[in-house]
């Protein structure tokens, strides 16, 4: 994880193929339904040997959907993150929360365990003002969860009902509840690699390492009209095109954020079947520079 940590910066670094080496495990698989079927198998076997906690990032909450899907099907409880924070439900539970928040406090500057309470009551009440469409109420059910979380864990806060209220409601008004999923007690949570920072989990699975995933296509469809990558049938190359630097520099930090996520290990998995075009998909550029060497696995031989 050292090694990969120092490849992965270099690159952040410096525009230019790194002097670092370091090996990174990817699975290749033959299409989406193989790939997901791999994910959801690491999953429980992550969970089912210890207590230890896994996340899956993916660049773009609807890279998860399918995987969502899989894991309910199997009943495997999972926090379910897979949204933006420009979405309308995210938007409207925090103006929600902020209004209900000051209304049970009164705008007293002090917040007390039942005002609290009262918070989420009122909260609850006005759900159906958050999300008009049910397949969206997963948005609100885990803001509102995360809400819970953050007064749950403001009862070990140290100092006054003052200190409290001043810090949920520079939380709330920072949009900063989905710092609040350390402390989720769901084993498995399904998130974006933005909405992943600051936090740590002992596994961590990024799926989707495909051209116009990851990186996504504000890079690569750029990055071909420049001529600033090798095309093979299945793989793509990075060739550090001059007018391509800001882009690279932005997905390779995402990257970097990713996976540092992990504790202890970080899998990625691809899969080359055939898009919506009929074309060979193709591995992403980030898997694929000079240093990084590719370590085919099965959750056999890794999770013990």
């Amino acid at each position: 994880m050292k090694e990969l940590d120092r490849v992965i910066r270099s690159y952040g670094n410096s525009y230019a193929p790194s002097e670092f080496t370091a090996s990174i495990n990817l699975k290749q698989l033959s299409n989406d339904t193989e790939e997901d079927n791999f994910i959801v198998e690491g999953i429980e076997k992550i969970i089912g040997n210890s207590n230890d906690k896994v996340a899956v990032l993916v660049r773009a909450g609807n890279q998860g959907k399918s995987i969502a899907v899989k894991l309910k099907r199997k009943g495997i409880l999972y926090f379910n993150a897979l949204f933006k924070d420009t979405d309308v439900e995210f938007l409207k539970f925090y103006e929600i929360a902020i209004d209900e928040f000051h209304n049970a406090t009164c705008d007293s500057g002090k917040a007390l365990q039942r005002d609290l309470q009262s918070c989420l009551e009122a909260v609850s009440q006005r759900q159906n003002e958050i999300y008009a469409d049910d397949k969206r109420k997963f948005v609100y059910d885990a803001m509102y969860k995360l809400l819970e979380v953050l007064f749950e864990e403001s009862k070990k806060w140290e100092g006054t009902s003052k200190d409290r209220y001043e810090n949920i409601d520079f939380i709330l008004g920072s949009k900063g509840l989905k710092h609040m999923m350390e402390y989720i007690e769901k084993k498995v949570v399904l998130t974006t690699i933005h909405a992943s920072k600051g936090l740590e989990w002992e596994y961590v699975i990024i799926p989707r390492m495909n051209a116009y995933a990851f990186p996504s296509g504000y890079m690569c469809g750029p990055c071909r009209n420049d001529y600033s990558c090798n095309n093979g049938f299945d793989y793509c190359q990075f060739s550090f095109g001059s007018s391509m630097e800001k882009a690279f520099k932005e997905e390779i930090s995402v990257f970097y954020v990713a996976i540092t996520r992990a504790k202890k290990n970080v899998f990625l998995t691809v899969n080359t079947g055939l898009n919506q075009w009929g074309y060979a998909k193709q591995k992403s550029c980030l898997v694929e520079l000079q240093g990084l060497s590719l370590v085919d696995y099965t959750w056999e031989d890794i999770i013990l």
